[in-house]
C-alpha cells in the first residue's frame, strides 16, 4: 500500500521550532531537567548508539527489543489514517517498524535526543519504511497543538517521564495532544507497587549503572498513575505482562510472573512489568 502524503501537526502558539535535517527542534533549556540532559548526552558519548554508529551496532544491542515490540503492535489498534504519536523513541526504530505494519497511518517519533532521532534512516531502511514527521522535544512541553493525535504511545520510556515528580506533567501533556477518546498505551513498562517503588527504583539504577549508562531510571506506580490520569478526565486500564517467551528471568521473576498469570490482581501489589492504555476522556 502507498504511504500517504505526510501531515505535519499544527504547533502551539508559544512553540518555537527550528528545523534541522528534516528534524523539528523544541528544546527550551527552561524545561530540559538533568536526567533529560543525561539523556541527550548519552547519545552523542555513546559510539554504540550515536547517529555516526553502523545500523550492526545498533542491532546488535537492540535487535531482541524489535521482536517484543513487533508482539505488541496489536495493543495499539491503529487504524488507517490514524495520527500516531511516539515519546521517547530513541532511534525511532519502534515507529519505523509500525510504519511498515501501518503505512497508511501517520507515524510520528519524538525524543529528547537530537542525536538520536537523527538515526531514524538505518532503522527506516531496516524495515523498508518512512516516517511522517520527527521532532527532538521534551515529554513535559510537546510542541504541538491541542488535541491531534489518535495514539500516543511508548515502549520501555514513560518511566523516563516520571523522574523528578514530573509524571503529573508528562501525562498532561501526552493527553493534551490527544484528541477526545485518543489513547495514550505505555508498552513494556516497569511497574511496581507504592511499597516497593524506592527499592525498584533503586534495583533499576544499579542495573543500567552496571550497563556503563549514566542516566536515570525510574518505575511506575500504577495507582499513581490512575490518579493523574482521573485528575485530566481519563481512565486507567493497566494489563500486566506475564508473557515468558524471549526473557531472561531469575527464578523468583518467573514464579512471580507465573502467579500473576494465575492471579492477575496479584499484579497490583508486587513488581512486575506491564502495560498502561489510557483513554482521554471525550
Amino acid at each position: 500500500m502507498t504511504s500517504p502524503v505526510p501531515w505535519r501537526p499544527a504547533l502551539r502558539d508559544d512553540a518555537e521550532v527550528r528545523w534541522s535535517a528534516g528534524v523539528g527542534i523544541s528544546l527550551p533549556e527552561d524545561v530540559l531537567s538533568e536526567a533529560e540532559h543525561k539523556e541527550q548526552r548519552f547519545f552523542v558519548e555513546h559510539a554504540d548508539h550515536n547517529a555516526a554508529s553502523s545500523l550492526w551496532e545498533n542491532l546488535r544491542i537492540k535487535a531482541g527489543e524489535p521482536r517484543l515490540f513487533d508482539g505488541l503492535i496489536g495493543k495499539l489498534e491503529v487504524t488507517p489514517g490514524a495520527r500516531v504519536l511516539e515519546l521517547g523513541a530513541g532511534q525511532g526504530w519502534a515507529s519505523a517498524l509500525l510504519k511498515r505494519h501501518h503505512p497508511d497511518a501517520q507515524i510520528h517519533a519524538a525524543d529528547v535526543s537530537i542525536e538520536a532521532i537523527a538515526s531514524r534512516g538505518k532503522w527506516e531502511s531496516l524495515f523498508e519504511s518512512q516516517l511522517d514527521g520527527a521532532w527532538a522535544c521534551s515529554v513535559h512541553r510537546l510542541p504541538f497543538a491541542d488535541a491531534q493525535f489518535d495514539r500516543v504511545f511508548t515502549f520501555a520510556a514513560f518511566h523516563h517521564f516520571v523522574i523528578g515528580d514530573r509524571g503529573p506533567l508528562a501525562i498532561a501533556e501526552a493527553l493534551r495532544v490527544l484528541r477526545p477518546g485518543g489513547r495514550l498505551v505505555m508498552l513494556f513498562e516497569p511497574l511496581s507497587p507504592a511499597w516497593a517503588y524506592e527499592r525498584s527504583r533503586t534495583k533499576m539504577n544499579r542495573i543500567r549503572s552496571g550497563h556503563g549508562a549514566d542516566v536515570d531510571e525510574d518505575v511506575l506506580v500504577p495507582a499513581w498513575l490512575e490518579r493523574w490520569a482521573a485528575a485530566n478526565g481519563a481512565t486507567t486500564r493497566i494489563e500486566f505482562d506475564t508473557d515468558l517467551s524471549f526473557r531472561i528471568l531469575t527464578p523468583a521473576g518467573a514464579l512471580r510472573t507465573i502467579a500473576v498469570r494465575a492471579f492477575p490482581a496479584l499484579g497490583y501489589a508486587v513488581p512486575i512489568g506491564g502495560h498502561v492504555t489510557i483513554t482521554k476522556g471525550a
